[in-house]
């Protein structure tokens, strides 16, 4: 008897493992590329899909997605999800791992006033309006980790008599240690920052010491090498006056809400 159960955890062991590692990335890809092409009007390639059953961990890599005439409008070089299984038995979702490597967003301005990304998306049926349902409670989030690395965002326009176009490289982003059940103890770090396509940068960084009361301790360093070409760009819609030049700064701040509901 005893025998039988060893090959009855061992068969579906195996047979859970097959299903994960082999099956579900076969069927899963092509699924993905059938609703991005169903639903918008873009293409998108995919290197390959992997799944782990036994870590609940799943990698796509090498997706493209481009405009039907083939010009680029978004891809990274990888997405890792790392979830923890037993979390969804407590109604809850905890994210181990969540980092996107070495996205790139190019934003295009059409001569017509259109915009390349906004273009993708197929207008839908107006739809019958349906009475609201009764709400259910948001699930627990836990995150210890989400992290953008080395992304790249590029903005031309076309809508000028001569072409403006300006990028953002080496951008960041991390978020870690987030739990909306227990603000209290968790101390979430956030961070953002970015090279500017004329040689600035900016950093921001933020670490929430508390929730009750709200505190958040931070700072944030910016440098813009060649004001000029920015701020001439949007002088008509602003009515300023744009000089030649460079700034940077760098700056500390404490935030307490109680200290702010103290002075109202």
């Amino acid at each position: 008897m005893l025998e039988k159960i060893k090959k009855i955890v061992l068969y579906t062991f195996l047979i859970y493992g097959f299903f994960g590692f082999i099956v579900l990335p076969f069927v899963l890809k092509p699924q993905v590329i059938e609703i991005v092409q169903k639903e918008t009007n873009s293409k998108i390639d995919i290197q390959s899909i992997s799944f782990n059953p036994f870590l609940f961990k799943l990698k796509l890599s090498g997706v493209v997605l481009s405009s039907l005439d083939d010009k680029p409008l978004v891809s990274f070089d990888s997405l890792v999800v790392d979830l923890e299984l037993y979390s969804l038995l407590i109604s809850a979702i905890h994210i181990n791992e969540l980092t996107l490597s070495q996205p790139k967003i190019h934003v295009v301005y059409n001569d017509d006033k259109t915009i390349n990304l906004l273009s993708v998306l197929k207008e839908k049926e107006e739809s019958v309006a349906v009475e609201p349902k009764e709400t259910t409670a948001a699930p627990r989030i836990i995150i210890d980790s989400l992290e953008v690395v080395d992304g790249y965002v590029s903005y031309e326009d076309y809508t000028l008599e001569s072409k403006f176009d300006f990028s953002f490289g080496d951008i960041g982003f991390e978020l870690k240690d987030i739990d909306t059940n227990d603000f209290n103890t968790s101390s979430a770090e956030l961070r953002f920052y970015s090279h500017l396509g004329d040689g600035g940068f900016v950093d921001f960084k933020s670490k929430i010491e508390g929730f009750k009361p709200f505190v958040v301790n931070g700072s944030l360093d910016f440098e813009a090498s060649k004001l000029y070409s920015q701020w001439k760009y949007m002088q008509d819609s602003l009515n300023l006056e744009v000089a030649d030049g460079k700034i940077s700064f760098h700056t500390e701040y404490h935030l307490n809400l109680d200290d702010l509901n103290a002075t109202t």
